[in-house]
């Protein structure tokens, strides 16, 4: 379950020009609808902070998801499930919860900028 399922690069930069700052890069998962399991509709499963970044400077954050973090704890079970699914993951990128401006389809991989967040 603690096998890396996917990997996500993220390049982040301070586009100020005055002062030198620290960024956070938040990945929420959001499993597809209609599964049978009851979840949030967005999961916290990882998290980067940048080095202090100077007026221009950009880095680079590595982001990733083990099977474990597609997966649900099913009470009949009583283990670990990665539901069926009729749909895509959605991997939302942002500096916080409330300011997710990236999403990607775990199926595609394709990744676009948004203003619209998932709640």
């Amino acid at each position: 379950m603690w096998d890396a399922a996917y990997a996500v690069s993220v390049r982040v930069a301070n586009t100020g020009g005055r002062h030198a700052g620290k960024a956070s890069v938040q990945a929420y998962l959001q499993f597809p609808d209609g599964i049978e399991y009851d979840t949030p509709v967005i999961q916290l499963r990882d998290f980067a902070k940048t080095k202090e970044l100077a007026p221009g400077e950009s880095q680079t954050v590595e982001l990733g998801l083990s099977r474990k973090d597609l997966s649900v704890w099913d009470v009949r079970l009583q283990d670990w499930v990665i539901p069926a699914v009729d749909g895509a993951y959605k991997l939302w990128i942002g500096a916080a919860s409330d300011d997710l401006k990236l999403v990607c389809r775990l199926d595609t991989m394709a990744c676009e900028h948004t203003d619209k967040g998932p709640v």
